[in-house]
């Protein structure tokens, strides 16, 4: 255990994020026993959460911690316990240290059930099924979908006990917000005392935890000790790109030998960088008809601009959606001034 201002003293820098990064990247270098594990304990107006700014866009994340060499993929696993009170945080680690205990083998109960919860529209509930195909030979998968299930139905399902709570979805801060989704005040109410699971929150801004004016969904989970862990998004987050990440959580467990939840994570993180690395495309611009995208074809969230400068005084901006995507090539609708355009881009 190593105290912020102990590590202030020995690695001064600019800031605390930097000092304990600093320290992290000493350690991992010079320790005869590298660590493998980064665990914050505290809200983030004590420890702070690094800010990565993208695409005009400010997202906190503590990946900031794990990623040693600065090429994304993450060396260590960082796990936050998000809280100060120094009560809560005692009892909150006693509740964790007997996770083994609870978790035991596999024996056919609680620890072999998987439940999926989706938000009720296809796209969320198709990333589900696809989980389901490729883990029900291995676990009992229970499915809790808004447009046929109620919030009892999954309260009760995991009151019952499940190894992974899944849900897909929309959400906010408080909230997965689907007709049957949870709030910070039915995770307090949960009666899950010996069979906590890992919660995947996979949608938008469950794991805002630097917004220290309430309590999200993700730090009710933990501090009010309703699941080991949680993964969940700190800010708003791409449709597309979480269906691809819960099917590598999957993957991780199924193919990629990971059973403990960090290493689940770094896996999952680790594919998505490998398969969804920055990449050069060159594409047409009112290359075909805008009504032409394929059958079947649905505007996505994910807005694009394009800035087209057709001369040194007469710079343009186009602004639209991906409507249909593959690995090598990407098509959508654009707009200026009040006129659609189709555009197209392969990978170079």
């Amino acid at each position: 255990m190593a105290c912020t201002e102990d590590i202030q003293q020995e690695f001064p820098a600019a800031s605390l994020k930097e000092s304990i990064k600093s320290f992290i990247t000493w350690a991992t270098a010079n320790w005869r026993t590298p660590p493998q594990f980064i665990v914050p304990a505290g809200d983030t107006d004590v420890i702070p959460m690094h800010i990565y700014n993208q695409n005009g866009g400010s997202y906190a994340s503590d990946h900031y911690y794990a990623d040693i060499s600065g090429d994304l993929v993450p060396e260590l696993v960082v796990s936050w316990l998000p809280t100060s009170d120094a009560a809560t945080l005692k009892s909150t680690c006693e509740y964790l240290t007997r996770y083994d205990g609870y978790r035991g083998g596999d024996w056919g109960g609680w620890q072999n059930r998987v439940m999926l919860c989706a938000y009720a529209s296809s796209t969320c509930e198709t990333t589900c099924d696809d989980i389901e195909a490729k883990i029900k030979s291995r676990y009992d998968v229970i499915k809790r979908y808004a447009k046929n299930t109620s919030k009892t139905d999954v309260i009760n399902t995991m009151n019952d006990g499940v190894l992974f709570s899944v849900y897909r979805g929309h959400g906010s801060k408080t909230a997965w917000s689907a007709s049957n989704g949870l709030n910070t005040s039915d995770v307090a109410s949960l009666n899950n005392p010996t069979w906590p699971p890992f919660v995947l929150s996979i949608c938008c801004e469950n794991g805002w935890i630097d917004d220290n004016s309430l309590e999200t969904i993700a730090e009710a989970f933990i501090r009010r000790r309703k699941a080991v862990s949680i993964l969940a998004a700190s800010r708003d987050s791409w449709t597309y790109a979480n269906n691809d990440f819960a099917k590598c959580l999957f993957d991780a467990v199924m193919t990629g030998g990971c059973y403990a939840a960090g290493d689940i994570v770094r896996f999952a993180k680790t594919k998505m960088v490998l398969n969804h690395s920055t990449s050069n495309f060159v594409g047409t611009l009112g290359g075909f008809d805008p009504n032409q995208l394929g059958t079947g074809s649905k505007r996505s969230d994910l807005k694009f601009e394009i800035n087209v400068a057709f001369s040194a005084s007469n710079n343009q901006r186009f602004v639209g959606y991906v409507h249909s995507w593959s690995r090598t090539r990407i098509s959508g609708i654009c707009w200026w001034s009040n006129h659609p355009f189709g555009w197209t881009a392969s990978k170079t």
